[in-house]
């Protein structure tokens, strides 16, 4: 969610700022913008290459765990 509280229609805008949105949270409360992991829930079909993308740009170097899980297997 943004700021003022908009949300995009776009899944893959979704995906930038949930994992903006982790960073911020990770470095506000504990000065570091590394984890050892994540899940990540999605509601609709996600192109997979584009995804990859976004999680390298995101992640760089380092290799957290991600578990994806799709809404119908929750």
């Amino acid at each position: 969610m943004e700021k003022d509280g908009n949300i995009h229609g776009e899944p893959l805008a979704q995906m930038r700022l949930a994992l903006k949105n982790i960073l911020k949270n990770l470095e506000s409360v504990f000065g570091t913008s590394r984890f050892n992991e994540d899940s990540l829930f999605w509601v609709e079909e996600i192109n997979t290459a584009q995804r990859k993308q976004i999680i390298n740009a995101f992640f760089g170097d380092h290799l957290p765990c991600v578990r994806f899980i799709p809404e119908h297997v929750r």
